[in-house]
């Protein structure tokens, strides 16, 4: 967050919360089947929002506000189809984060990503990152360190 001259400083604008969690082993996802994607690894979660042992497709921050969420559920090759991926709040698919998707091609791996801004209570609510694909069988996600993988970065905006 920016400042400029003459602005308070007040304790809400600081220690945003902010979360990179990224998924670093396969997960399958069964066609035509909704699945929330687990995430095994962070980068970053300054408010301990997300465990890596229980719930691992949660993150739940305590603190209520509007948040910026950014997903992506990266498939493996597969030439059929279609994979779409959406963050749901509360496990409920919701207006503000609709699901983004694309035809599969063959060669190399699909990324499937999506974005929104969704209000979120500091207490029970929380989001997940959620995948969908119709390749006719089950799916792996993909990882390759340093080239793709499936993620959720999620930040705080402002309080309500």
């Amino acid at each position: 967050m920016a400042y400029v001259a003459g602005q308070k400083l007040r304790a809400n604008n600081i220690n945003t919360s902010v979360l990179h969690a990224y998924q670093t082993t396969t997960q399958s996802v069964t066609n035509g089947t909704w699945t929330a994607i687990t995430m095994d690894s962070e980068f970053l979660d300054n408010v301990s929002g997300h465990s890596l042992t229980l719930n691992t497709a949660r993150y739940q921050p305590n603190r209520s506000g509007y948040y910026k969420v950014f997903g992506q559920v990266t498939f493996a090759t597969n030439a059929t189809g279609v994979r779409v991926a959406q963050v749901r709040k509360n496990s409920v698919s919701i207006d503000q984060a609709p699901y983004a998707g694309f035809a599969a091609q063959s060669g190399v791996p699909g990324a499937a990503q999506c974005s929104g801004i969704i209000q979120l209570n500091g207490t029970t609510d929380y989001l997940e990152l959620w995948g969908w694909q119709d390749s006719g069988a089950a799916l792996s996600t993909a990882f390759a360190s340093g080239l793709y993988n499936s993620y959720l970065i999620v930040e705080l905006l402002g309080a309500v």
